[in-house]
C-alpha cells in the first residue's frame, strides 16, 4: 500500500497492510494518506506526541504543507466510532472463543467548577445520593 502522492518513497510493510488499511474505513483517500503518515510519526517521535513532532520524526515521508497534517486532527471531519469499532474487532479476534472477557467501567463523574466549562451539566452523583437527598454534581 503506497500512502499516495504525498510519499512516493515510503512503501507500508505487508505485514502491516491489512492492519492500517482496516482503520481507513473512517477516513477520505488523502486523509488517510495524512494519518498514515502521522501514525508513523506517532510510533517513531522520541520526545513529543504533538503534530509537529510527528512530522519532524518522519521527516521527507511528510510531503505536503505542515498545516494539512494539523487539519487531520483539528477539522476532524470524520468520527472515531468507526475506528473504535476496528479496533474492538481487531483485540477481540486474538482473544481465544473458550477465553472468559471482564470488563472494568469507570463511571466516575469528574466533577469541574468554573463559570466557562465547556459541556457543563448537571449530574445524579450516585455515591453521595441516598434515597431521600439526591445530591446533584455539575461537571460533564
Amino acid at each position: 500500500m503506497r500512502t499516495g502522492k504525498e510519499s512516493d518513497m515510503f512503501r507500508m510493510p505487508k505485514a502491516v497492510e491489512p492492519l492500517i488499511s482496516a482503520f481507513s474505513i473512517a477516513f477520505t483517500r488523502p486523509t488517510f494518506n495524512r494519518a498514515v503518515v502521522l501514525m508513523l510519526g506517532a510510533i517513531l517521535s522520541l520526545r513529543h506526541r504533538t503534530v509537529t513532532g510527528m512530522l519532524r520524526a518522519v521527516g521527507p515521508l511528510a510531503q505536503g504543507h505542515w498545516s494539512d497534517f494539523h487539519r487531520v486532527l483539528c477539522r476532524r471531519v470524520w468520527s472515531t466510532w468507526p475506528l473504535a469499532k476496528v479496533l474492538a474487532r481487531l483485540v477481540v479476534e486474538l482473544i481465544p472463543p473458550d477465553q472468559l472477557v471482564v470488563c472494568a467501567v469507570d463511571d466516575t463523574n469528574p466533577q469541574h467548577k468554573g463559570k466557562r466549562v465547556y459541556g457543563k451539566g448537571r449530574h445524579h452523583d450516585a455515591c453521595r445520593s441516598t434515597h431521600s437527598h439526591i445530591v446533584w454534581v455539575w461537571g460533564h
